[in-house]
């Protein structure tokens, strides 16, 4: 039976002088993005609702259909060029495999194709993705990473299709995931987390502001007073996602209850001081054979700067690209 993985089993050791929490996921989001080496096309795909959005594919030379496909999914307000997807993709793409980047609905050069904004819970659109990789013949085996909030809805779906998962996906990753949103909400309140907050709300407010064409219903009077994320979500992400208030929202669109249901290879990762991921959800997981769950006592929020005598500065890349590449290697054992 796989079992609850702990820091000292991981012997993650942060950067020097990074040891908080705060400094891990301050210095992750503000290090340096070199441009992007690896080819991508841009492809629309359709939704059910009218709906489209937007993907990355870059697709090796030597790429065969039998080979394996990453889909990754950013998080809260990024896209598919924020600094982690780009990183990764670069280095998933120099080792062969597939990469999908996914744009959520108006992310990206997804802006405007969508009527609806998109949130934690929107797994059918993730459901869709892969169901178009399948009609482009790209359904070799998937493995599906999602980070932040784009892990919350990687795990979700993992946990809705359970044991009969969509051709070829047999993996999910979830990294610095949300999976209890309630919870994460209440840590981004705390006055010591207000400055994500602050920074989240601004975003997702200007993003709302220039979409006003499309959301012409929104008052932006209101829009502009919003003080915290929870208003916003009571007001704008509920109401526009068929939610009854905020915390309906938080209540349906959290994975947690969805992981116990997960039949696939699954990847978990959170970190202890995580400023604004609330930790307890993940140490009620209960381990499967199936299911690994690391949790980190340092490493911020998608940081994981480890010290550099381990020879790898992304110790969450070197954890997830070494778990992807085990993966082929038990199949072909």
């Amino acid at each position: 039976m796989a079992e609850l993985r702990s820091d000292e089993e991981l012997e993650f050791k942060p950067f020097p002088l990074l040891s908080s929490g705060h400094l891990q996921t301050i210095m992750a989001a503000f290090l340096p993005q070199l441009p992007e080496k690896f080819p991508s096309q841009l492809h629309t795909v359709p939704l059910p609702d009218g709906d489209k959005l937007c993907v990355a594919v870059s697709t090796p030379e030597d790429f065969t259909p039998q080979k394996r496909t990453v889909v990754m999914i950013h998080g809260l307000t990024g896209d598919y060029q924020v600094l982690y997807l780009s990183r990764l993709g670069q280095k998933l793409f120099e080792r062969g495999f597939q990469v999908v980047r996914l744009n959520l609905r108006n992310c990206g050069p997804g802006m405007g194709l969508a009527r609806k904004p998109y949130h934690a819970g929107q797994s059918g659109d993730l459901r869709e993705v892969l169901l178009w990789l399948e009609r482009e013949g790209r359904s070799g085996p998937i493995t599906v990473a999602g980070f932040s909030l784009g892990g919350n809805l990687a795990l979700k779906l993992a946990g809705e299709v359970g044991e009969t998962p969509l051709a070829g996906w047999d993996s999910v990753v979830g990294i610095s995931a949300p999976i209890c949103l309630e919870s994460c909400l209440k840590l981004m309140e705390r006055p010591v987390n207000r400055i994500y907050e602050f920074y989240f709300l601004r975003r997702m407010k200007a993003a709302v502001v220039k979409l006003s064409h499309i959301f012409s219903h929104v008052d932006l009077q209101k829009l502009s007073k919003i003080k915290t994320m929870r208003e916003f979500d009571d007001f704008f992400t509920a109401p526009e996602g068929g939610f009854k208030d905020a915390l309906d929202y938080y209540r349906k669109a959290s994975a947690f209850p969805y992981i116990s249901r997960i039949g696939i290879k699954a990847l978990i990762l959170t970190a202890r001081d995580d400023p604004f991921i609330a930790v307890e959800p993940y140490e009620r997981i209960v381990p499967r054979e199936n299911l690994e769950v690391y949790i980190s006592s340092g490493g911020g929020h998608l940081g994981f700067l480890c010290s550099p005598e381990r020879g790898f500065i992304q110790w969450m890349d070197n954890l997830l690209l070494d778990w992807i590449e085990r993966l082929d290697g038990e199949k072909g054992d």
